[in-house]
């Protein structure tokens, strides 16, 4: 489970990479999309990178339809190595 709070006071702090694995997400709400939005704006505005790691068919689905596949890399850590 995600905590927005927790991330949020987090980001903004770090010029670091943030990996959040999504492989056990079988479900995401409209909150959970935009905390995940806030997420990468707030990642990018400090020079780091976050990047969603091993997505179940469901999230990777999710965030595909949501447009995130145009803004961070998704998927296995192999898939996404160049970006790390």
């Amino acid at each position: 489970m995600f905590h927005r709070a927790k991330i949020v006071e987090t980001l903004p702090r770090r010029k670091q990479r943030l990996l959040i694995d999504l492989s056990g997400m079988d479900f995401i709400s409209s909150v959970g999309i935009r905390m995940l939005l806030q997420a990468i704006k707030l990642t990018s505005s400090t020079s780091g990178k976050l990047l969603f790691l091993n997505p179940s068919p469901f999230a990777k689905a999710a965030l595909e339809t949501a447009g995130f596949s145009q803004l961070i890399a998704i998927g296995s850590l192999e898939e996404i190595s160049s970006v790390i």
